[in-house]
């Protein structure tokens, strides 16, 4: 099975994940329709779960940036549906809490998901911290235990 966990945030991140392989991209239409195309053409689309981070709008989010969000967040409902590629919604408490992130921070989750996977590329070219990448692993992970 191949997992993919996505981060829908605004730096977002996709991370794909199965026994021997794991890879990480960031948010980018163009990429994300590549890769996609790529799994449809090497591996049974029956054998592809993605998980995607359910988001909502908040309190005091710009107007303009949220409609920016939510557009992406529908682009990829859209493009996996387009494409017969199974997908869960997963709320970030739901994986939070089955790797104990309840009430931390990003920096806890990046701590958590390097743990759990030394390989995971989620330092910038600046050295600062990938969240998304993080978060995308931590969603992929709880979907390949959790199922």
């Amino acid at each position: 099975m191949i997992y993919i966990g996505i981060d829908v945030g605004k730096k977002g991140a996709l991370v794909l994940l199965d026994d021997d392989i794991v890879e990480s991209y960031s948010f980018d239409k163009e990429t994300y329709v590549r890769l996609i195309n790529n799994l449809k053409m090497i591996y049974n689309i029956d054998d592809v779960i993605v998980g995607i981070e359910k988001v909502h709008s908040m309190p005091k989010q710009g107007v303009k940036s949220m409609f920016s969000f939510g557009e992406n967040y529908g682009w990829l409902q859209g493009i996996l549906d387009a494409n017969n590629i199974k997908y869960k919604l997963i709320s970030p408490q739901e994986w939070k809490k089955y790797f104990s992130l309840i009430g931390s921070d990003k920096k806890q989750s990046c701590i958590k998901a390097l743990e759990l996977e030394p390989r995971l590329r989620c330092y910038g070219s600046r050295g600062g911290m990938l969240d998304g990448v993080c978060d995308a692993y931590l969603i992929a992970r709880y979907l390949k235990e959790v199922k």
